[in-house]
């Protein structure tokens, strides 16, 4: 009778052990499928000032999404620039350039007024 009592613990702890390994592994192999999602860059719409001279500035894309011209805006010295684009798109890291008519003499102030950001520079 002893030894019936002790084959069956035994039996009792094999059954234990052997359910619990595969629950183990499981939760390693569902956090491999989430992986690729964190790496997904989020979406911008983000310029800088690239150059500029006395009737133009050049704007650069250095988000990863297209950008309207018409989503962006010029100020010199404070006064709305009407701007002369050479495309009317700007695709991810490249730049367009807005001719303006006027000056923008030493010291005034360049600013642009992109989707998401503000890029300033003085002349």
């Amino acid at each position: 009778m002893l030894i019936l009592s002790v084959i069956g613990i035994f039996l009792v702890a094999g059954c234990v052990a052997n359910q619990t390994a595969p629950t183990t592994q499981q939760p390693n192999a569902s956090s491999n499928n989430s992986q690729p999602a964190a790496q997904q860059q989020p979406k911008t719409k983000q310029i800088a000032v690239d150059s500029y001279n006395l009737h133009a500035v050049s704007i650069r894309n250095v988000g990863n999404e297209t950008i309207q011209m018409a989503e962006i805006a010029v100020y010199v010295n404070g006064d709305l620039k009407q701007c002369t684009w050479d495309s009317e798109t700007m695709p991810p890291y490249t730049v367009r350039r807005c001719s303006f008519s006027g000056d923008c003499e030493g010291g005034q102030k360049i600013l642009v007024m992109g989707p998401e950001n503000l890029a300033e520079i003085k002349c």
